[in-house]
C-alpha cells in the first residue's frame, strides 16, 4: 500500500508529543462543541504513513505512523481558552528528531505560494505561511520535494543505505521511494555527519568536478571511494567525500567516466571509450579541470577510484 504523507502543527506541544510518540487530536473543543476537520484527518492516517511535524518555525522531526488512529484520553492540553474535550484520537509513531531542525525558509517563499494555489491540502496559505490547523495532507510530490530539500532523500541502490536502523555511529534516517510511489524507511550511515562537514551549513557551494555555483539542493555528497569498500575508520573521513553536481558530475563519476589523477586533474575513465558524441562531449567539458576536493589527505580516495577505473 502507498504511503501517505501529512504534516502536522504541534507548536509548544511538540516536545512532549514526541517523547510521547504519538499524535493526538480531540474529538471536539470544549469552547464550541463541535469537531474539527483538520483534527478528523486523524482518522485517515495508516500504519506505514509519514508524517512532518512542525513548530516554532521550524521542522524538527519526520516520523513514520505504526498504529491507525484510535480513541484516547487526553495526553497534552493547552491553556483554558483553547481547552479540548477529554476523549480524542492517538496515533502511533516511529520518530526521527532531526539535529539539527530545518528553518521553514528553507521552503523558498514563491514554492510554498506556488503550492497552496496548486493543491487544496497544502498547509500554506496564499502569503505562503504556515495555514492554522492541526493535520495536514500532503500530495506526493510536495512531499518529495520538501524530503529532497531538507536532504533527506535516498535512492534505495546507493551504498549506504540500509533498510530499518543499521545502528551505525551517526545514522540518519532517510526516505527512499519504490517504483510504485511506496516510501520506505532507511537509514543512511554516517552521511548526515559527512553532510554538515562537507557543506558547512550553506545554501550554495561550488560542485568540486565542474566547479559550477549551485544551490545546495542540486549538489550531492559522493564518496570518493565507494563506501561499501571503505574501513569503519574511512567512512568517517572527511576526505572521503566530496560535492558533485547533480548535473551530470555525480553520475559521471561514480559510474567511471570520469576519474581524477595524481594532480588533483579529471581524466576520462575507462567508461568513457566509446561514449557516443553527446557523453563525450559531456566527458571533455570536464577534462583537465582541477578537482577542488583533490588534497594529500584524499589523494588515496581517489587513487582507488582511478585503480579500477582505468
Amino acid at each position: 500500500m502507498t504511503a501517505r504523507f501529512w504534516w502536522v502543527n504541534q507548536g509548544d506541544s511538540y516536545r512532549r508529543a514526541a517523547d510521547q510518540r504519538t499524535l493526538w487530536a480531540p474529538y471536539s473543543s470544549d469552547k464550541t462543541g463541535r469537531d474539527q476537520e483538520h483534527w478528523r484527518r486523524m482518522d485517515d492516517v495508516r500504519p506505514g504513513d509519514v508524517v512532518m511535524h512542525y513548530s516554532v518555525n521550524k521542522i524538527r522531526a519526520v516520523s513514520v505512523v505504526r498504529s491507525p488512529a484510535r480513541p484516547a484520553t487526553v495526553s497534552i492540553q493547552r491553556g483554558a481558552q483553547n481547552a479540548w474535550s477529554d476523549m480524542g484520537r492517538e496515533v502511533a509513531l516511529d520518530i526521527h528528531e532531526l539535529d539539527p531542525p530545518i528553518l521553514l525558509s528553507s521552503i523558498p517563499l514563491l514554492l510554498r505560494q506556488r503550492w497552496s494555489l496548486q493543491y487544496s491540502t497544502s498547509p500554506f496559505d496564499r502569503r505562503g505561511q504556515v495555514k492554522q490547523g492541526y493535520l495536514f495532507e500532503l500530495e506526493s510530490v510536495v512531499h518529495r520535494d520538501i524530503v529532497s530539500r531538507l536532504g533527506l532523500a535516498a535512492a534505495l541502490d546507493d551504498d549506504d543505505v540500509e533498510i530499518g536502523n543499521s545502528g551505525e555511529p551517526g545514522s540518519e534516517f532517510a526516505i527512499a521511494y519504490k517504483q510504485d510511489g511506496e516510501a520506505v524507511v532507511v537509514t543512511r550511515g554516517e552521511h548526515a555527519q559527512l553532510h554538515r562537514i562537507v557543506f558547512e551549513g550553506r545554501k550554495e557551494h561550488r560542485c568540486d568536478l565542474c566547479g559550477r555555483q549551485l544551490p545546495i539542493s542540486l549538489l550531492v555528497l559522493a564518496h570518493i571511494k565507494r563506501r561499501s569498500h571503505a574501513s569503519d575508520d574511512e567512512k568517517l573521513d572527511r576526505s572521503i567525500a566530496m560535492r558533485a553536481c547533480a548535473l551530470g558530475c555525480d553520475d559521471l563519476y561514480e559510474r567511471g567516466f570520469l576519474t581524477v589523477n595524481h594532480v588533483g586533474r579529471i581524466e576520462p575513465g575507462k567508461a568513457a571509450s566509446g561514449a557516443g558524441p553527446d557523453l563525450a562531449a559531456a566527458v571533455r567539458e570536464r577534462t583537465g579541470l582541477l578537482c577542488t576536493a583533490f588534497s594529500e589527505a584524499s589523494a588515496p580516495f581517489f587513487a582507488w577510484h582511478r585503480e579500477r577505473n582505468r
